[in-house]
């Protein structure tokens, strides 16, 4: 929720905020909100949770910072707002002069706009990794529960079992030593982040 003035118009925020950032920009402020259909003289209150979490982005980026900080920034969004926000993201990011960091439990977003990966688990951190190189390292692997006595020397990483076989995590390298009778996936965010609530990654 915004901790602005809720009895204040949009406009009136950014004059108050505006002193204090010497790189203010009023042009990008009134683009952003030409943007986000943002009316500047609409007051805080009128806004909806959406447009207020909008709101608060328009108005910390419109002193062109070098670093946001942000947590769940697309939290109890509708997807049409968290998608304009991801897309925001993306574009400040392609510059390469702005950082974003965020946290989050909307894996997709991350899957979409992270380059770089920190999991904390329990206040232990699972892994930090560059988010492709993440996704190339790993394999979801799938086979009979058979299979799990013949597999000792190997390392594998939240190792679930059914009574219809076994899935768990395992390093892209070592799938050439499971053999034909294992099915190997590539894995989303969420699933490293699944398998690694166990155990940390190497």
């Amino acid at each position: 929720l915004s901790f602005f003035y809720s009895a204040f118009q949009l406009r009136q925020i950014a004059a108050i905020v505006k002193p204090f950032f010497s790189t203010w920009d009023d042009a990008l402020f009134t683009d952003y909100c030409k943007r986000f259909q943002l009316k500047p003289d609409a007051k805080v209150k009128a806004l909806s949770t959406g447009q207020s979490k909008l709101f608060s982005l328009v108005v910390a980026l419109s002193h062109r910072p070098k670093l946001l900080i942000l947590d769940e920034p697309t939290s109890n969004l509708d997807p049409i707002i968290r998608n304009d926000i991801l897309e925001l993201f993306g574009e400040i990011m392609l510059d390469g002069e702005t950082t974003i960091f965020y946290s989050t439990h909307i894996t997709s977003d991350l899957d979409k706009t992270a380059d770089y990966i920190m999991y904390l688990h329990d206040g232990q951190i699972r892994f930090h990794e560059e988010k492709d190189v993440l996704l190339e390292k790993y394999r979801v692997i799938k086979g009979d529960n058979s299979l799990l006595a013949a597999l000792p020397s190997l390392r594998l990483y939240g190792v679930k079992q059914t009574d219809l076989g076994f899935t768990a995590l395992c390093k892209i390298e070592d799938l050439p030593k499971l053999g034909e009778r294992i099915v190997a996936e590539k894995p989303d965010i969420e699933k490293i982040m699944l398998y690694a609530a166990k155990e940390d990654l190497e």
